[in-house]
C-alpha cells in the first residue's frame, strides 16, 4: 500500500515527460527510430522492480530540469514566438480600442434653449469653440447632427425640420454652397438672432450702462468692462472718448476722492487723454484694488512686518497702520 502513491506519481511524471519530450523519457523509454513512444505496459511488477523503478525516477528528477507549467506550454522556440505574437496582438488591439474610444468620446455640443436667458450670439460663440475642439474628430455632417441633438425647445423643432440632405451634404445660401454646420447656424440665426438695430442698441449701451456688482473684485470688473467695450465695438458703437470711458469706469469702481487724486496724480490731476494714459490709469487702479482687497501677492505683502510686535517706519504696528489710499469706498468693488 505504501508503494501505490509512488507508483501513481511515477506514472504521472513519466506521462508528462513523454508529452513534453523531456530528456528523461529517452532514458526510460528507449525506442527504435520511427516508432512512437508508448507508455510502459501496466503489468503487476514485483516489489524489487517497483522499488528499482521508483529509485530510477528519483535519480532522474534530481538530475533533469524541472518540469513546470510554463515549460510545458512555452518550452519550444516556436511557442515563444507565438507568445510574442500574441502579446503584440493584444497590445495592438488595446491601442486600437483606445483610439476608437477617444474618437467617439468627443465633448458634446453646447446646449441652448431660446426660452432661456442665454442669447443666441453668446451660444454661437460657444459653438465656434466646440467646432474648433472637434474639427479633427468629427466631420461637418457629424458636427451638425450633434448640434441638432443639443438644442432644446423650439430651436430643436426647427433644427429637426431641416431636410436630411442639407445636414448630410450642406445647402446653398443665396446661391452659395455651404457646409451643413454653416447652413444649420444660418437657419437658427434667421429665427432667433436679434435684429440688427436691437443688437446695436443692446451691445452699444453696455458701456454706457456699465455698473459694478456687489462684492466684485477689481480684476473681474475690469474684464467685464473690456468685454463691454469689445461688444460695443463689434456693432459700430465703440467709444473712443477716454475722458468719458474713464468717468464710467471710475464711477463703477466707486472710488473715494483721495483715491481719485492718487490715480490722476501722474496726469497732473487730469483724466486720461489717450490710450497710453488710460492703460496706465487702469494699471494703477488694479494695483490699488489688489492692496485694498488684500489679494495674495500684492505689493503690500512684501512690506508687511513678519509679526505684530515689529514696528514700522513710523513706529506703528500692523494692526494700526492706516490704509494706503484712504478709507475703503462703500461700493460694489470694495474700492
Amino acid at each position: 500500500m505504501r508503494l501505490l502513491p509512488w507508483l501513481f506519481a511515477s506514472a504521472y511524471l513519466l506521462s508528462v515527460a513523454d508529452a513534453n519530450q523531456h530528456p528523461a523519457a529517452d532514458n526510460i523509454y528507449p525506442v527504435k527510430p520511427g516508432l512512437p513512444k508508448t507508455l510502459m505496459p501496466l503489468l503487476q511488477p514485483s516489489l524489487k522492480a517497483a522499488r528499482a523503478l521508483v529509485d530510477h525516477v528519483g535519480e532522474l528528477r534530481a538530475t533533469a530540469p524541472p518540469i513546470t507549467k510554463s515549460r510545458a506550454f512555452f518550452g519550444s522556440p516556436m511557442s515563444r514566438m507565438k507568445r510574442i505574437q500574441m502579446f503584440v496582438s493584444v497590445v495592438w488591439a488595446i491601442a486600437t480600442f483606445a483610439l476608437v474610444a477617444l474618437m467617439f468620446n468627443s465633448p458634446s455640443a453646447p446646449s441652448w434653449d431660446p426660452a432661456g436667458t442665454q442669447p443666441y450670439h453668446a451660444w454661437s460663440r460657444e459653438v465656434q469653440v466646440w467646432l474648433n475642439a472637434t474639427n479633427t474628430r468629427l466631420n461637418a455632417t457629424a458636427q451638425a447632427a450633434a448640434i441638432q441633438l443639443a438644442l432644446r425647445g423650439q430651436a430643436r423643432v426647427i433644427a429637426m425640420s431641416i431636410p436630411a440632405a442639407a445636414i448630410t451634404h450642406g445647402a446653398a445660401i443665396n446661391g452659395v454652397p455651404t457646409d451643413p454646420v454653416t447652413y444649420l447656424l444660418y437657419v437658427l440665426g434667421t429665427r432667433f438672432e436679434q435684429l440688427e438695430d436691437e443688437r446695436t442698441m443692446t451691445l452699444g449701451n453696455l458701456v454706457l450702462d456699465f455698473q459694478g456688482q456687489r462684492n466684485e473684485r477689481i480684476d473681474a470688473l475690469l474684464a467685464r468692462f473690456d468685454m463691454a467695450r469689445h461688444d460695443a465695438e463689434s456693432v459700430g458703437a465703440g467709444m473712443h472718448n477716454y475722458y468719458t470711458l474713464s468717468t464710467i469706469l471710475l464711477r463703477a469702481c466707486g472710488i473715494t476722492s483721495d483715491q481719485l487724486l492718487n490715480l490722476l496724480q501722474p496726469n497732473n490731476g487730469h483724466m486720461p487723454q489717450d490710450q497710453a494714459q488710460y492703460d496706465a490709469m487702469v494699471q494703477r487702479l488694479r494695483t490699488m484694488g489688489h492692496i485694498l482687497e488684500r489679494s495674495p501677492g500684492n505689493v503690500m505683502t512684501g512690506l508687511r512686518a513678519p509679526s505684530a510686535t515689529t514696528t514700522h517706519m513710523l513706529g506703528a504696528t500692523e494692526e494700526n497702520v492706516p490704509a494706503l489710499q484712504g478709507k475703503h469706498a462703500e461700493s460694489a468693488t470694495g474700492l
